[in-house]
C-alpha cells in the first residue's frame, strides 16, 4: 500500500487500495493530507479512519498530543473530486482503526518530505553576491574589493571619498538641524519667561487696585457716615430715645433714610417748625429753625 502512495506522490499512477468503509484510492488518501498540511493541522492531526455513514462520508482524524478523535465530513465526486467540509466536528463516540499505524507513519514522513522539497525548489536560489552592487574596476573588470590593479585601488578610493563626504555632508546637515531647532527652543523659553514676567506684573497691578479700591471704599462709607452723624445731630429737638433708631442702623440707613425718619419722628412729636427766630417764648411753646441742609 505505501508503495502505492509514493508512486502516486512521485507522479507515478494512481491504483486503488483496498475497499474499506469507502474506496479509498491514493488521491484520496492524499488530498486529505493536503487538506490537514494546507490548514496547518498537519502536525497536530493524524488519520485514524475513513468511514461512511448512509451517503455522507468522513475521515476521523487523532490529535497527536492529546489522543482526541475529530470528524471531518467531505464529498467526493468524479466532478469536484474531494471537498472537505469547513470546519471539524468533535466525536464522541469510539471508532476502530482502519490503517496500520506503521503504514500511516512511513506516508506522513514521505509526505512531509515531498512538501518540503517542492517548497524549497519553489523559492528562488539566491546566489552568492547576488544583490550586491559593488563597483568594477574599469582596468581588469573585477569587484574593487577584489581588485590589485594601480586603476582599480584608485577607483576604490574615489568610491570610499565619495562615500565619506556623503556622510560628513548628512552630518553636518544633521547638526545644522539640531541647532536651528535648539535656537527655537531657546526662543520660547524666552516667550515663556516674557509671558510669565507679564502675568507676575498683571497680578500685582490687580492686587494694588484691589487695595485702593478697598481703601477708597473704606474713605466713602466714613465720609457717608460722617455726613449721617451731622445729619443726627442737627434734630438736637429730639432726645437719643428718639433717634435710636437711626443710630443703631446709621451703617444700614441712606442719609436721605436718616433726614426722612427724624422728620417724621419730629412730626409725631408735635415739634413746630418756624423760619422766624423772633417767636421764640411764645405761649410757652418753643420753636426751632433749622435749614435742611
Amino acid at each position: 500500500m505505501m508503495e502505492e502512495m509514493q508512486k502516486m506522490i512521485k507522479g507515478g499512477p494512481m491504483p486503488m487500495f483496498v475497499s474499506y468503509a469507502v474506496d479509498i484510492g491514493d488521491s484520496l488518501w492524499y488530498a486529505i493530507y493536503d487538506y490537514l498540511w494546507n490548514k496547518g493541522l498537519a502536525d497536530k492531526y493524524c488519520v485514524f479512519g475513513i468511514y461512511e455513514e448512509g451517503e455522507q462520508k468522513f475521515v476521523i482524524l487523532r490529535n497527536r498530543n492529546s489522543l482526541e478523535l475529530a470528524r471531518l465530513n467531505f464529498s467526493l465526486t468524479e466532478e469536484n473530486g474531494f471537498v472537505p467540509a469547513d470546519e471539524l466536528q468533535p466525536v464522541s463516540i469510539s471508532f476502530d482503526p482502519v490503517f496500520d499505524q506503521a503504514a500511516v507513519d512511513a506516508f506522513e514522513t514521505t509526505f512531509k518530505a515531498s512538501k518540503e522539497e517542492a517548497k524549497k525548489s519553489a523559492e528562488p536560489e539566491e546566489k552568492p553576491g547576488e544583490n550586491y552592487s559593488e563597483e568594477k574596476c574599469p582596468e581588469c573588470g573585477k569587484p574593487l574589493s577584489e581588485c590589485t590593479c594601480d586603476k582599480g585601488k584608485e577607483e576604490e578610493e574615489e568610491e570610499g571619498k565619495n562615500k565619506y563626504s556623503a556622510m560628513e555632508e548628512e552630518l553636518a546637515a544633521a547638526k545644522a538641524d539640531v541647532e536651528a531647532l535648539t535656537a527655537k527652543y531657546s526662543a520660547l523659553e524666552d516667550e515663556k519667561k516674557g509671558l510669565e514676567k507679564t502675568v507676575q506684573t498683571l497680578t500685582e497691578e490687580n492686587a494694588s487696585l484691589k487695595k485702593d479700591n478697598e481703601s477708597l471704599t473704606t474713605f466713602k462709607l466714613e465720609v457717608e457716615k460722617s455726613q449721617k452723624q451731622a445729619m443726627i445731630d442737627k434734630f438736637t429737638m429730639l432726645s437719643d430715645t428718639d433717634k435710636i433708631d437711626v443710630i443703631e442702623n446709621i451703617d444700614k440707613y441712606s442719609l436721605e433714610d436718616i433726614e426722612a425718619k427724624l422728620s417724621i419722628i419730629c412730626v409725631r412729636n408735635r415739634v413746630r417748625f418756624d423760619d422766624d427766630s423772633d417767636n421764640k417764648g411764645e405761649a410757652g411753646i418753643t420753636t426751632y429753625s433749622f435749614s435742611s441742609n
